[in-house]
């Protein structure tokens, strides 16, 4: 219960990167992270969004998000920022 009590106060959050297949890379998670200013963020990395299937087209999306771990207090202020909340059970170990 003890862990849970601090895993539970946290949330991950995340937003697409906005690469492109066959083109560009996306936003990296260092330089979107900087959109998070104020808001405490205890991990962050680069990963796909789970349950989503994209077509392989050329300049189509690519899925792939920018995955932060923040306070759960600290939801609406990301939220106005454009972040989404992950799903429970979704997350990236």
């Amino acid at each position: 219960l003890p862990a849970c009590f601090v895993e539970c106060d946290r949330i991950q959050l995340y937003q697409y990167d906005g690469s492109r297949q066959r083109a560009d890379a996306g936003m990296s998670v260092q330089d979107m992270q900087v959109q998070l200013q104020g808001i405490t963020v205890y991990a962050a990395a680069k990963g796909q969004l789970p349950g989503v299937v994209f077509p392989a087209v050329c300049g189509g999306a690519t899925g792939r998000i920018n995955l932060y771990t923040i306070d759960a207090h600290q939801r609406g202020a990301a939220l106005a920022r454009g972040f989404a909340v992950l799903p429970a059970g979704d997350g990236f170990e």
